[in-house]
């Protein structure tokens, strides 16, 4: 079987732009390649905690999530992963990547590694789908990437993992414009893996969508809120809804319950 010359054109290219960003993020990150093993990027404050909070992930994922909130930091206190964020998603990475690699802080490095090649390349491929030129595109990946307000973030890895950022907002446009099962699934999916990430930007992400909605609304007019575009958009709320809840109830139980121990101490 052969592969037509555009094809093949446009898998070289793809190609050399990982090649491109890889080596670009080895440069910025070095000496990464040669301490990765047994040294934490780039520091040994909040990487270490990350890299705590994601093994008690990880381990709780292998388990089949039995008691995932209540880490066993702070003793007594119930629901202690709520106190920062739970990194659900990398953690997730990480189990396959100690599949391979039984080495933890390898995995935690390998994480903060491909958040930046993956960064730059899903804006890239945004940028290109958006019809920007391959300089363009890649320019941008580049700056979104290796931008000051990242390279100022290095030591906190739920800042960092915004690969999904840009395919969650472009397939949420997407699914906005042409209410497809194809586009819900990708957009369903490039959210879940989102909100996972990190509590920040979980919910930060949020306000870009809600301007994407309102610009549809505007668009679109009933259209967006025919029956037949109902019955898609709606199971899709649905479900995009039951993942916050199941990953952000946990953190308001948890500071309503710290709120009532103030309260009584200051009765006191």
């Amino acid at each position: 079987m052969t592969i037509s010359r555009p094809r093949a054109a446009c898998v070289l290219a793809w190609t050399a732009v990982v090649c491109l960003y890889t080596l670009l993020t080895l440069l910025y990150l070095r000496p990464i390649w040669r301490v990765g093993g047994d040294r934490l990027a780039p520091s040994l404050e909040d990487p270490l905690f990350n890299l705590y909070v994601l093994k008690w992930s990880a381990h709780q994922i292998q388990l089949g999530l039995p008691d995932l909130w209540n880490a066993n930091l702070f003793y007594p206190t119930r629901g202690a992963l709520a106190l920062s964020d739970h990194l659900l998603g990398p953690a997730a990475q990480l189990v396959l990547f100690l599949q391979a690699v039984p080495n933890a802080i390898a995995g935690y490095n390998f994480l903060f590694f491909t958040s930046f090649v993956t960064s730059a390349l899903t804006v890239c491929w945004v940028c290109r789908r958006a019809g920007l030129s391959w300089a363009a595109a890649v320019m941008a990946g580049w700056m979104y990437t290796f931008s000051s307000f990242r390279l100022a973030q290095m030591s906190h890895l739920q800042l960092l993992i915004a690969q999904w950022i840009p395919l969650t907002l472009w397939f949420w446009d997407r699914l906005l414009a042409e209410r497809t099962l194809k586009n819900a699934g990708l957009f369903l999916l490039f959210y879940l893996l989102h909100v996972t990430g990190g509590c920040y930007l979980a919910y930060m992400i949020h306000v870009p969508m809600l301007v994407f909605l309102i610009n549809r609304i505007v668009i679109e007019k009933r259209r967006l809120f025919s029956l037949r575009s109902l019955r898609l958009l709606v199971p899709v709320g649905l479900i995009a809804g039951a993942v916050l809840a199941a990953v952000f109830l946990p953190y308001v139980r948890v500071s309503k319950t710290l709120g009532l121990v103030r309260t009584d101490e200051e009765i006191r």
